[in-house]
């Protein structure tokens, strides 16, 4: 994975957003997705993670407004997702990713889900000891926890 150079030029922002997966999803398209969403994230200096459950996707953004506007305006005219709802805005003093990771609760039907889960799970840990947990982190792991445990 690659990472972001070590200093900002404009405040970090972050938001966080579910939506919807639109019906008949196939494992490719979800492979797309996440390859799609790997150089989009790189090339506007994008941050977080997109979580995949079922039918629903969450999602959380860190980098400049204009980079986290494309993400959105990208999220909610893609082929994948029906509208988004916002959970949470704010500008960040820091980052808490160094890239972009997507987690699965299941992903048994590709070789590129199973090792972005191994990736998105190494980092897992350090999301949970944040000791300054910052609202879009508790909703990173609130989500998580809860899809993994079977509680949509």
């Amino acid at each position: 994975m690659t990472s972001l150079p070590l200093f900002e030029t404009e405040p970090v922002s972050a938001i966080a957003f579910i939506s919807p997966a639109k019906p008949g999803l196939q494992p490719q398209d979800i492979d797309w997705f996440l390859i799609e969403g790997r150089a989009f994230a790189q090339e506007h200096g994008l941050t977080g993670v997109s979580l995949y459950c079922g039918d629903q996707f969450f999602h959380y953004v860190e980098g400049t407004r204009v980079g986290i506007r494309a993400d959105l305006e990208r999220v909610s005219s893609g082929k994948l997702h029906q509208p988004p709802e916002i959970l949470m805005q704010t500008t960040e003093t820091k980052r808490h990713f160094n890239c972009w990771y997507m987690g699965f609760t299941d992903c048994t039907n590709s070789s590129a889900q199973e090792q972005s889960n191994i990736d998105w799970q190494a980092i897992l840990p350090t999301t949970r000891d944040t000791p300054d947990m910052s609202k879009g982190i508790q909703l990173v792991t609130l989500y998580w926890s809860k899809w993994i445990a079977g509680m949509r």
